[in-house]
C-alpha cells in the first residue's frame, strides 16, 4: 500500500490531516515519516515502525489513535478540548479520536501534548 491507496480509500483531505499530525510529531524527532500499511498509516523512523500514533483515514474524517494508558485525566482533557473521542481500544492501548479537516489547527495545543505523551511513553519501552 502507498499514499495513493489511502487517498482513494479515505480522501486527499483526510490523508493531509495525517501529514499535519506528522509535522507535530517531527518536533520530537525530525527523522519520523509516515508508513503506509494495509489497515492504517503508521509512523516509522529510518524504515523501522514506531507506532506511538496511527492514523486511519476515512472519506470525511481521520481516526487518530495515540497509544496511551487509559486514564480519566487524559479522557477529560480530550473531551474538554472539544475533541470527538470515540472509545478506548483496550486491546491495542489506544484512544480513538475522530478529526475532521480543520480540527488540527483548532486543537493544535492538545494534539501536540497528546502526541508528545505518546512519543515519550513509546520511547520508555
Amino acid at each position: 500500500t502507498d499514499r495513493t491507496y489511502w487517498e482513494n480509500r479515505g480522501s486527499k483531505k483526510t490523508v493531509a490531516i495525517a501529514d499535519q499530525l506528522l509535522e507535530i510529531a517531527k518536533e520530537h524527532d525530525p527523522d519520523l515519516e509516515l508508513k503506509y500499511n494495509k489497515f492504517y498509516i503508521g509512523i516509522a523512523k529510518k524504515g523501522l515502525p514506531n507506532n506511538f500514533v496511527v492514523f486511519r483515514p476515512k472519506k470525511g474524517f481521520i481516526r487518530f489513535e495515540p497509544r496511551l494508558k487509559k486514564s480519566i485525566e487524559i479522557q477529560e482533557r480530550l473531551e474538554s478540548a472539544g475533541l470527538d473521542v470515540m472509545d478506548y481500544d483496550s486491546r491495542w492501548g489506544r484512544y480513538r479520536i475522530r478529526l475532521q479537516p480543520g480540527d488540527v489547527e483548532k486543537n493544535k495545543e492538545i494534539l501536540t501534548e497528546i502526541i508528545a505523551e505518546a512519543y515519550n511513553v513509546s520511547n520508555e519501552r
